[in-house]
């Protein structure tokens, strides 16, 4: 038997292991559209891996951030 605690993610912010914030994420996004930077050097200033940033980009991970 599980309980209601079960069906409850915590995302975004709300997951203890999030590296980044909202704002970090809408940042990020912005910085990817422009193309001025690598992907690389993208991940290295947020603090996370490239492939975080695409999965961001495309919206796999942290989707709910408008």
């Amino acid at each position: 038997m599980t309980g209601d605690w079960a069906n409850k993610r915590r995302v975004g912010q709300k997951n203890g292991a999030a590296k980044l914030t909202e704002e970090d994420v809408r940042a990020l996004r912005k910085v990817l559209a422009a193309g001025i930077f690598t992907r690389t050097s993208i991940a290295r200033e947020f603090g996370v891996s490239r492939m975080a940033t695409w999965l961001i980009e495309t919206g796999r991970n942290w989707g709910e951030v408008a």
